[in-house]
């Protein structure tokens, strides 16, 4: 039975490779690259903008967030929930520490001397995320910038139902 359920799964690899041109069409479009991040020696795809989280909705955000920058160089702000106190560790190294702002809006904190300039961040999808400028966030706004991730991903979504007696099951 084994055999035969490898032989069916191969059969369609099998037809597509022989169906594939050895040489690319001049006139072909190439397929975009997603956008991927290194997080703890696993590679996983960057996570789409998305709406705005309110800080009391946030919970508890506090922790390490991490980004690494297009030219490979790691970024991390470390936020504590409980006194407003925040760590920044910059691309270079150096390190800022102090105490950052909740915004009037409910969305938003801010950093008064992020790299030498004032951030402003929100939570989206679980990330924080480094907004370009300093506007007001609303209810249901996408936002967009620089997404510093913890890692922590316990909330994430299944794909798939795993099969019964799986190892992968989600443990609550």
């Amino acid at each position: 039975m084994r055999k035969f359920i490898a032989i069916t799964a191969a059969a369609p690899l099998a037809l597509l490779a022989a169906c594939g041109d050895s040489e690319p069409a001049d006139d072909m479009e190439t397929a975009p690259v997603e956008t991927t991040m290194a997080a703890d020696d696993a590679t996983a795809t960057m996570p789409a903008d998305g709406p705005a989280t309110t800080l009391d909705d946030s919970g508890d955000f506090s922790g390490t967030y991490n980004m690494q920058g297009d030219d490979g160089t790691s970024r991390s702000v470390t936020l504590n929930s409980a006194d407003d106190s925040y760590e920044y560790t910059a691309a270079d190294g150096t390190t800022r520490t102090g105490n950052y702002t909740r915004m009037d809006d409910g969305y938003r904190l801010q950093i008064e001397d992020f790299d030498g300039s004032p951030g402003y961040f929100t939570f989206s999808n679980g990330d924080l995320v480094r907004l370009q400028n300093d506007a007001n966030v609303e209810e249901g706004m996408t936002v967009q910038g620089e997404r510093y991730s913890n890692g922590n991903r316990d909330d994430a979504v299944f794909s798939r139902e795993p099969e019964l007696g799986s190892p992968v099951a989600p443990q609550n």
